[in-house]
Parts: structure tokens; C-alpha cells; sequence
């Protein structure tokens, strides 16, 4: 049946052929699968193409003879176009708007350069305390001012000297920008994003911004008298002239902003901390906390272990303890053996 023979490749008339010359029985079955009907050499072919879903792309006969239809006219094709560029459009023009909402200036108002949006952009829970928070930046401003116009007027007059005004100077233009940057700036941001690095930003921020407030409220002649504090104001009063008795109220004024600004800045200091004790942040992203997750991992393994496979009831023992040279010969208290 089979010709085990071997023969020379070479001496075919095509020996480089890629497909040499088919044997006999080869032949021969080619031959009978020829003879067979057209149905039976077509039908692996097609179920082949179908296989693999080529069939859509032959001739237009060949997908009729198979059941397909056409392809869609022009028509139909350019109102699906079109459904889709107006479904893209009003895509664009919806991330468009959030977009420019999210990114819209507001503030301040005169010449907006940021965002600063409390009701919109400030959880509910939260609101409260940044709106405390941002009226503690408008007195410690007003103390900022209040501070640099007593210090400028008692320098004109010649109660003060020019190292005085120059420090308070210096410390009022750097003071006003910086403590809405960083403090306020800080605080707003930790209300919205509620991460742990951006509440302990604060908290230090905010330990500064006390201590600032407190040391120019008081006002002590440590780095000279640049401040218009409590010490500054005692001097004022006993030169008893007017214009002393003016600077003296002055110092109350300036006095009484730094106080209203140190004291709600430390409420809301307090406020922001017993928040993030009672509720820590979490990411919204994840389900479970670690713990949880890996107690619940471990329950799981455990429950899945296979139970241990009791041990088979040996005759002569029962619950109750016996000595051990009568369970281990089967033996019962008297010597005997159980049945």
C-alpha cells in the first residue's frame, strides 16, 4: 500500500519544484475527488472563509449567492456620518464647558488671576471652615495695612526710625500675597482634595500664621519696633502730645485686627484638626482599607481550607480520660476488655 522505496529527487524533470509530483495514490484520490459533485469540493471552502469571516469581502455575486445583502447606499452612509460628528460635537462642546468652569478666574475681582469659588468648589461639610478660614485672611490683611500705614505715618512725623519702617515694610508686602498663597490657598485645597500631606501643609501654615499674629499683636522691641503692638502703643501714650495719643489709637486699631485674625485663624486651626481625627482622608477609589481587606483574605483562606479528617472511633474508649497503659492495651479500669 505504501512504497517505502526511496527515490531520487533529482531525477523527476522539475527537481527544485515546491510541489513535487503527487504518487499514485495521491493521483488516484485526487482523481475520485474530482469525479465527485462541485457541492462537495465547494462546501470546505466556504465553511472555511465563513470560519474566518472573509466572505464579506468577495464579489458582489459571491455574496449573493451566499444570502448577503448589498452594501448601503451613499445616502445612508452620510446620515450615519453625520449622527456621529453631531454626537462628537456635543461631546467637545460638554468637556468644553466643564473645562472652562473648572478653570474660570474669579478672583479678586478687579484683575481675576485664580479661582476662588467657596460654594462651588468646596464640599458642603466643609464650606463653613474655609469661609472662616478666608475671613481670617481679610482681617490679618487689614492688619497687614493697618501695621504698614501707623508704621509709615510715625515714621514721617519722627517717631520712628528708618530700620523700623523698612522691616515693617519689607514684612507687609511679603506678609499680604504670601499668607493667602500659602495659608488660605493651602486650606482651600485641602477642603477640596482631602489628602493627608495637603492637611498637615496646613496645619503648619496655619501654627506660622498664629504665631505671626501673636507676635504683632504684642509687638516686642526683639528685632526693633516694627510693629504697632501693645509696646508700641505704651510708648505712644506716655509722650501725652496728640499726635502720640493718635498713634496710640492707631496701635489699638491695628491691634484689634490682629487679634480678630489670630483668634479665628486658631478656631479654625482647631476645627480643621478635630475634622481630620474624625474623619482621616481615604481614597474614594478604593473599597476597603487594608486592614479589612487583608483580615477578609485571611478569613477567606482559612474558611477555604479542607476540614481535617476525623480520626476512626477504636472499641474499648470513650469521652472520659483513661490511664494510658489501659487505652493503649484496650483495657478498661477492672483489666478488662470492652465489647
Amino acid at each position: 500500500m505504501f512504497n517505502m522505496s526511496k527515490s531520487n529527487p533529482f531525477a523527476s524533470g522539475q527537481p527544485f519544484r515546491d510541489d513535487p509530483a503527487p504518487s499514485g495514490n495521491e493521483q488516484n484520490f485526487h482523481n475520485g475527488a474530482s469525479s465527485a459533485s462541485p457541492e462537495a469540493t465547494v462546501a470546505p471552502a466556504i465553511v472555511t472563509a465563513q470560519a474566518w469571516g472573509t466572505e464579506d469581502y468577495g464579489s458582489s455575486s459571491s455574496r449573493r449567492a451566499n444570502g448577503h445583502q448589498d452594501t448601503p447606499d451613499a445616502a445612508t452612509w452620510e446620515a450615519r456620518l453625520n449622527a456621529r460628528e453631531e454626537d462628537l460635537r456635543k461631546r467637545e462642546e460638554a468637556v468644553s464647558a466643564a473645562e472652562g468652569q473648572l478653570g474660570h478666574k474669579n478672583w479678586p475681582r478687579c484683575r481675576p488671576f485664580m479661582r476662588h469659588a467657596i460654594n462651588e468648589d468646596v464640599p458642603g461639610n466643609r464650606r463653613g471652615l474655609v469661609t472662616r478660614g478666608y475671613w481670617a485672611w481679610i482681617f490679618a490683611a487689614a492688619g497687614f495695612c493697618a501695621d504698614w500705614l501707623t508704621i509709615t505715618l510715625m515714621f514721617i512725623v519722627g517717631h520712628k526710625g528708618l530700620g523700623d519702617w523698612l522691616f515693617c515694610t519689607c514684612i507687609s508686602m511679603a506678609g499680604l500675597p504670601l499668607s493667602f498663597l500659602l495659608w488660605h490657598r493651602s486650606l482651600y485645597k485641602s477642603a477640596i482634595k482631602d489628602g493627608a500631606c495637603s492637611w498637615a501643609w496646613f496645619f503648619l501654615l496655619s501654627a506660622m500664621h498664629v504665631g505671626l499674629a501673636a507676635w504683632t499683636f504684642i509687638g516686642p522691641p526683639v528685632v526693633g519696633k516694627w510693629a504697632a503692638g501693645v509696646f508700641t502703643m505704651i510708648d505712644q501714650f506716655k509722650k501725652g502730645s496728640g499726635a502720640g495719643i493718635f498713634f496710640g489709637i492707631c496701635c489699638i486699631i491695628t491691634m484689634a485686627l490682629w487679634g480678630l485674625s489670630g483668634l479665628l485663624g486658631f478656631a479654625v486651626w482647631g476645627e480643621a484638626y478635630a475634622k481630620f481625627r474624625s474623619s482621616p482622608p481615604s481614597r474614594p477609589d478604593a473599597e476597603a482599607p487594608p486592614a479589612a481587606a487583608s483580615t477578609s483574605t485571611t478569613a477567606n483562606w482559612f474558611t477555604s481550607m479542607p476540614a481535617a479528617p476525623k480520626l476512626p472511633k477504636i472499641p474499648g474508649f470513650k469521652k472520659e480520660k483513661v490511664p494510658l497503659h489501659v487505652a493503649m492495651a484496650g483495657l478498661n479500669d477492672s483489666g478488662l476488655a470492652r465489647v
